[in-house]
């Protein structure tokens, strides 16, 4: 079935001190949404819930789902303090309990069977004192989790070479 994983670029409706967060698309760490439109993020976090969990959609669904904000909205407290209370209000039972909670426990170390019908939150950057602190599992500030682009991905030839290790061509 593969992983239930979803990423999403959140950022600040405007710029307003008072903003609320929502889901677009933008240039990389640029704060600007490069799209016409928006999505209401307690919308999509809403339709989410109704169709991962349920058996009606998919087969897997007990299996763990997994959703990385990536965050976009400059440190805007208010607006990333909006997206706790739409992520509180939408997952509720679904979140990890309060063991998982401030990073506290690696989560790639916890078994498969312990997040089974749960939302495991990752995260970019950006959500340091805010609400979000408590509910997210691991995030790119942790040494647990590193990104990376396709293009960083390493090579056939490079992986070999660091494992002493020959490369044997089948073709």
């Amino acid at each position: 079935y593969g992983a239930r994983y979803i990423e999403l670029e959140i950022f600040n409706r405007d710029i307003e001190h008072k903003s609320h967060p929502v889901i677009g698309i933008g240039s990389e760490h640029s704060q600007i949404i490069d799209t016409q439109n928006v999505l209401d993020c307690k919308d999509v976090f809403t339709a989410i819930r109704e169709r991962i969990f349920s058996e009606k959609y998919v087969d897997n669904y007990t299996d763990p789902f997994f959703i990385f904000l990536n965050l976009e909205t400059k440190n805007n407290i208010n607006s990333l303090n909006k997206l706790y209370d739409i992520i509180k209000d939408v997952f509720r039972d679904r979140l990890l309990d309060e063991t998982y909670s401030y990073q506290k426990i690696n989560i790639a170390n916890t078994p498969m069977c312990k997040l089974m019908n749960k939302v495991i939150l990752f995260s970019s950057d950006g959500y340091e004192f805010s609400k979000l602190e408590e509910i997210i599992n691991l995030s790119t500030t942790n040494p647990n989790l590193n990104r990376l682009k396709y293009d960083e991905l390493p090579v056939k030839e490079d992986m070999a070479l660091k494992q002493k290790v020959p490369i044997i061509d089948l073709e």
